[in-house]
């Protein structure tokens, strides 16, 4: 079984603080001198993976620095390319939309050096926050919900006066894989998923008390074949990292529990965690060259629904 992405960081930055204090104080430093702040994207110089919404607020840095640090560096031109691949994946929206999700699909369009998602959410403990730089909280990409809590459920209540029978059960990526399987887009912005909540809720809320388990207004065959023939809860690249291949997965799966038996979920957890073991060594020793999600469908998984 995954461990939890906040456990897994504390194996791999132990010294992450003490080799930050230099970049805490160049951002502080460049916010006295008015320098002009960027958020950085894949293809800018310096790029870690933290964009907005991946652990909360995103890196940035001194546009004059970037510019310093690589002298072929076109903002204006990474910006374009970006978009281009966003175009040509179907993804809507500014760039301030999308999250770590979509990033990882242009990155793989682009043909860039993918980035290990999943090792920002395993370091995100240890990550210093990013100096005076406000976090905005209306920002799409952080209501979108972040891994571990459930502050999407607990908004849709509060906002309707309501007490929530479902608090502290529905955590926000439960909901966010459940919106990646439920609905038709492939790489749905952070604006798409904040209305495929509300709309999820919706019918959740207008489910009758003996169909609580959700069977009502979504297909557990229907979500599990789209999990398998995606091999994640939404299309990732070949090219993804393992770690992410198996976070997205996994994340979808779980996901399922709120709407299988528990007895269902945990027969299909044991299975899909002994292929996800197979796929990893097999990969590892050379005899097969897949992603997870191909190697999930050649050993019959779609049967397993």
């Amino acid at each position: 079984m995954l461990a939890s992405p906040r456990n897994l960081g504390c194996l791999v930055v132990v010294m992450l603080l003490a080799l930050t204090a230099p970049w805490t104080n160049a951002v502080a430093l460049a916010a006295a001198a008015q320098c002009e702040l960027v958020e950085l994207y894949p293809g800018y110089p310096g790029y870690q993976g933290f964009v907005t919404g991946v652990d909360g607020v995103g890196d940035y840095a001194c546009l004059e620095d970037l510019e310093s640090a690589d002298a072929t560096f076109s903002k204006s031109r990474q910006d374009r390319l970006n978009r281009e691949a966003a175009e040509e994946l179907d993804i809507t929206g500014s760039m301030d939309v999308w999250t770590w999700e979509n990033w990882l699909a242009i990155e793989a369009e682009r043909g860039l050096t993918p980035t290990c998602y999943y090792c920002a959410f395993a370091a995100a403990e240890a990550r210093p926050e990013p100096r005076d730089v406000p976090r905005d909280p209306s920002d799409p990409r952080l209501l979108a919900g972040r891994f571990g809590e459930t502050t999407i459920n607990q908004r849709y209540f509060e906002e309707r006066d309501m007490i929530s029978r479902f608090a502290y059960q529905w955590e926000d990526y439960q909901l966010r894989a459940l919106a990646g399987l439920a609905f038709p887009s492939d790489h749905p912005n952070a604006e798409q998923l904040l209305d495929y909540y509300e709309e999820m809720l919706d019918q959740a809320l207008n489910a009758s008390a003996d169909q609580e388990d959700g069977s009502v207004f979504w297909s557990v065959h229907e979500e599990c074949d789209a999990l398998i023939e995606q091999g994640k809860y939404f299309p990732v690249p070949d090219t993804a990292y393992p770690e992410d291949q198996l976070f997205v997965f996994f994340t979808g799966l779980y996901s399922l529990g709120m709407i299988l038996a528990d007895e269902n979920l945990w027969v299909l957890t044991s299975v899909f965690e002994d292929r996800a073991l197979e796929w990893q060594s097999q990969s590892l020793s050379g005899s097969i060259n897949m992603s997870f999600g191909e190697y999930l469908r050649s050993v019959g998984a779609d049967a397993w629904c």
